[in-house]
């Protein structure tokens, strides 16, 4: 009799360890799970303020300059060159070409240094 009681109380102490290990099991799934979704949360709130850093930074007139010559494909042998800033703040940007007796002006350019926005100017 003390046989199949010392057996059955084996038995239950083994099938409580099996429960214990597996509620910390669960637990500690649950805790990655929670730290990776934390982590995540982290991540994506720097690259938003990241984002919103870099979307509120304004360009420099040479950076305007660049937006110009690759938004409408200007040559290499094109001069794209700031000229001044226009009474809204835009930076106004010379597009010519550059002959040893006169220059040819291809076009002129306002770049808004907030927005990073192009728009061809109609003299």
């Amino acid at each position: 009799m003390n046989e199949a009681i010392t057996s059955k109380k084996q038995h239950e102490d083994e099938q409580e360890k099996v429960r214990k290990e597996k509620a910390e099991k669960e637990q500690a799934a649950q805790e990655k799970k929670k730290a990776e979704q934390e982590h995540q949360k982290t991540k994506e709130e720097t690259k938003k303020q990241q984002d919103t850093v870099a979307d509120t930074s304004e360009i420099t007139e040479h950076e305007a300059e660049d937006l110009v010559r690759r938004q409408f494909n200007f040559s290499s042998d094109v001069v794209v060159q700031y000229n001044n800033d226009d009474e809204n703040g835009n930076f106004v940007i010379q597009v010519y070409e550059d002959h040893p007796d006169h220059t040819a002006t291809l076009g002129w350019f306002a770049v808004n240094p907030k927005t990073k926005k192009v728009n061809k100017m109609q003299l």
